[in-house]
């Protein structure tokens, strides 16, 4: 899977000294945890201002390698290819961000994939208000937007302490535009509550899949939340890393 978004997003890291990390192979371990849990990563690629998201396959410390899934939308994968400087960073979890210079394309047995050196440091971040938590994919939590005088309702993707993501279609009724507003976003918390949020639409992202279809991912920013909703979300939070360990 990849993803084209339309904006960099920006990063939430605090590049302080104590967060990074130079051993080569504390450095190899920790991008080989990324494998092991198949986390999410945004690159950010420096001169286009756009992202994707993709994810480490592969690190071979030895040969001093890192491998990352391709996708399959070629028009994403010249985009990266083209850049000179790629902005590494995960989206859920521990926090986890690194620089890499230009990036190529290998044929790997299971199929293309990039390859990059391995970083000489990264910086990791285990602060809780960076985390962004994956949502159940079955009986998902579904949000629902006011679009005129409808609601239509998006299944949540992950939600943090700042915002959420969902997985949206577009329809003839309006548009997937950053900036947008949305009042009164209704979506329930199980075990938790029901929220009332105002929502900003902070970047697009859209999803090329393995049959050909497109989807579209909405990253969204909470706009002044009520301390009773800010509650809300860290119960939920807590209740999903709860369930986490559990299922582990």
């Amino acid at each position: 899977m990849i993803v084209w978004n339309e904006r960099v997003q920006p990063s939430d890291i605090n590049n302080k000294t104590r967060f990074f990390v130079h051993n080569r192979k504390e450095v190899a371990q920790i991008l080989g945890d990324l494998v092991r849990c198949r986390t999410e990563l945004i690159a950010s690629c420096h001169h286009t201002g756009k992202n994707i998201i993709t994810t480490v396959i592969n690190v071979d410390q030895l040969q001093g390698f890192v491998y990352l899934d391709q996708g399959y939308d070629e028009i994403t994968s010249r985009g990266i290819l083209d850049s000179d400087k790629i902005i590494f960073s995960t989206s859920v979890g521990l926090r986890v961000q690194w620089t890499s210079p230009k990036l190529s394309s290998v044929r790997l047995p299971d199929g293309p994939a990039f390859k990059i050196a391995l970083p000489s440091d990264l910086i990791r971040v285990q602060r809780r208000e960076y985390y962004r938590l994956m949502t159940p994919m079955v009986n998902p939590v579904l949000c629902g937007f006011a679009l005129g005088a409808d609601t239509c309702e998006f299944p949540l993707v992950d939600i943090s302490s700042g915002g959420i993501s969902v997985m949206a279609t577009e329809s003839d009724d309006w548009e997937l535009v950053e900036g947008t507003e949305f009042q009164n976003c209704k979506f329930d918390l199980p075990e938790i509550g029901t929220t009332n949020l105002n929502l900003r639409v902070k970047w697009i992202g859209r999803i090329a899949t393995k049959n050909g279809a497109i989807k579209h991912r909405l990253g969204l920013e909470y706009m002044d939340p009520s301390r009773g909703n800010q509650a809300m979300i860290q119960r939920y939070m807590v209740k999903l890393e709860r369930e986490s360990v559990v299922t582990r």
